[in-house]
């Protein structure tokens, strides 16, 4: 029961600091970056002519969450939303805390970042901005041979 109360008291904060975040920033643009590293990442989301799968980073979700993707591909972040986000390879666990597998750029309202996966594997995802992950802002990458 107490870890039932604190999760909910956890989200509630998380609400809060996002709703005076929001307030707070009002608008705001920014220019896009494209960015490439390697490690491996995947996505059930539908893949361009090139190979390259795209996300969406809107309404506190990655979309898709279930990413797969083979060897050597590449993923293009968007950010869909009026909000900033990033894109961390962190459990929900260490997502403010670390070790971290790898850190996008913050990406403001239609910045993107793409990242080529180059090891197979699991990779879970938060964006770890705001409280984002306090609301569910998850997502795993499955790189396959």
């Amino acid at each position: 029961m107490p870890q039932r109360m604190r999760r909910r008291t956890l989200y509630v904060v998380g609400l809060v600091i996002l709703a005076m975040l929001v307030a707070a920033c009002g608008g705001g643009g920014g220019s896009s970056s494209s960015s490439s590293s390697s490690s491996s990442s995947s996505s059930n989301a539908s893949s361009t002519t090139s190979g390259v799968v795209e996300v969406s980073l809107k309404d506190f979700k990655f979309t898709p969450s279930d990413i797969r993707v083979k060897v050597g591909q590449k993923v293009r972040f968007v950010n869909n939303d009026s909000v900033r986000h990033n894109v961390v390879q962190a459990t929900a666990e260490n997502a403010t805390t670390g070790p971290f597998g790898f850190q996008g750029p913050v990406q403001m309202p239609g910045d993107v970042w793409e990242y080529t996966f180059n090891t197979p594997g699991t990779y879970p995802l938060v964006c770890n901005l705001d409280g984002h992950n306090l609301l569910g802002m998850t997502a795993t990458v499955t790189v396959e041979q």
